[in-house]
């Protein structure tokens, strides 16, 4: 742990909650949510009133693992949600970034086929494969490669750090790295089309 906090200079932060009639969330996980390494530390906190409690009483805050990153994100989960509907297919700039987008488009064009339009849909089967293929649920996909990171982590802080999890480490953060881009550069372009 860091350097212990003085109680004078909390003092003030303390007066604050007091007056607000405000609390401190249960938080479940983690102790800290920011590490360097050696230093672990608590530096954020989800604060609450009574109203809140009372509303909420079930919710608590989660100190999620720091995947490649020395922060620890908190969240708070109010309700689950799940859509299962289908959705149309959407084309993402990303998607005309892979190494078979070509491929894909080509072999729809050379098909004997004398209509423009059989050509565009046979696109769009194509390129609809390629996006379920590689990109579809790429939040799921990202979350799971949290999760496994945040495992190999956790296993690297419990043994006797085996060479190979500094090498599955690697792998896992640039798996990782790799699927958050992604995932960004789809929600902007979603954003702009919302």
């Amino acid at each position: 742990m860091g350097a212990p906090v003085m109680k004078i200079e909390t003092k003030d932060f303390n007066n604050l909650l007091i007056d607000a009639a405000s609390t401190e969330m249960k938080i479940v996980g983690r102790s800290y949510s920011w590490t360097n390494g050696h230093v672990h530390s608590r530096i954020d906190r989800a604060i609450v009133n009574a109203k809140w409690i009372q509303e909420f009483p079930h919710v608590e805050v989660v100190a999620l693992g720091p995947g490649y990153s020395d922060y620890c994100p908190l969240v708070v989960h109010l309700e689950a949600t799940s859509i299962t509907k289908r959705r149309p297919f959407k084309f993402f700039n990303v998607l005309a970034e892979h190494e078979q987008f070509q491929y894909v488009v080509l072999t729809a064009w050379n098909q004997p086929m004398k209509i423009i339009w059989y050509k565009i849909k046979a696109d769009k089967q194509g390129l609809k494969h390629l996006n379920k293929q590689e990109f579809s649920s790429v939040e799921c996909r990202a979350r799971d490669a949290r999760e496994k990171l945040s495992n190999i982590q956790a296993q690297m802080r419990s043994s006797s750090h085996l060479p190979r999890l500094f090498d599955e480490e690697k792998t896992a953060k640039l798996n990782l790295k790799k699927l958050i881009l992604i995932e960004e550069r789809i929600m902007r372009q979603k954003s702009r089309m919302n």
